[in-house]
């Protein structure tokens, strides 16, 4: 732990809690689930309901077992090799951040590999999700 006067608490832990790049906010994500990116900042995995939703993060994964949205397994990996080797968790290195994290939905190179994929589709030379096929939102979040 640090020492902290008490004028610094609120420049130096509270400010930065609900950031998930300062110190304290990556340990608040770390220890809800880790976090997702919503396009306007991140929130716990765990707040996220659905699978699908869960799983358009890189961040997150959803877990068949618990019914609920956790951080990947993806993020525990330290080395280029152990990262490449977890196929079953869709891993890939990520040599800019020299980081290993989930692979995006439907991100594949090729026709063969997308086409295995029952939830993307080949499109204007690019792996894509296949849309929605619902009326209505709700079926398509979940």
């Amino acid at each position: 732990f640090m020492s902290l006067t008490m004028d610094e608490i609120p420049t130096e832990v509270l400010t930065g809690l609900c950031d998930p790049k300062s110190k304290w906010g990556k340990f608040v994500s770390s220890a809800s689930g880790g976090s997702a990116g919503t396009g306007n900042g991140t929130v716990p995995c765990v707040q996220l309901k659905g699978k699908i939703v869960c799983n358009r993060n890189t961040g997150c994964v959803w877990s068949d077992t618990t019914l609920s949205c956790a951080a990947t397994p993806c993020f525990d990996h330290c080395s280029e090799q152990n990262c490449t080797a977890d196929v079953a968790n869709h891993c890939t290195y990520k040599a800019a951040t020299q980081g290993c994290e989930k692979k995006k939905p439907c991100g594949y190179d090729t026709v063969p590999d997308c086409s295995k994929d029952a939830e993307c589709m080949w499109e204007t030379n690019k792996c894509v999700e296949k849309p929605c096929k619902h009326g209505d939102e709700e079926p398509c979040l979940l």
